[in-house]
């Protein structure tokens, strides 16, 4: 069942010490002032929050398109940018989690506007 499935990422979370459903998270940025003042975040450290509205898994690259209150901003964590522990957490999330983020503000090559999921 679907809701076996859910129940055993929960499991796991729980077993890896997070709150699945935490109280609060401090939001430095939303996605809408990310994209338009791109050139003042640029290299800057923000937190974001929001529902993962897709998850791509490529190799040792995750891209997850999160989406806020203003706009949407897509995710960005590799194994060399990311620990070992925060990778295996992304293999729980599915799309519609609520997820909240700290990293790098980022261009990918192709131009996609990102944050760089930190450690």
């Amino acid at each position: 069942m679907v809701d076996d499935f859910k129940l055993d990422k929960l499991k796991k979370l729980k077993e890896k010490g997070m709150d699945a459903y935490p109280y609060s998270f401090k939001q430095s940025a939303h996605a809408a002032e990310i994209k338009s003042g791109y050139e003042k975040h640029e290299g800057k450290k923000v937190s974001i929050a929001g529902r993962a509205l897709s998850i791509r898994h490529m190799g040792q690259l995750y891209f997850i398109d999160l989406l806020d209150e203003t706009d949407k901003i897509q995710v960005l964590a590799a194994t060399n940018l990311t620990k070992k522990e925060s990778m295996e957490l992304l293999e729980l999330v599915d799309s519609g989690d609520f997820l909240g983020v700290s990293g790098k503000v980022s261009k990918t090559k192709r131009g996609e506007i990102s944050v760089e999921a930190e450690p």
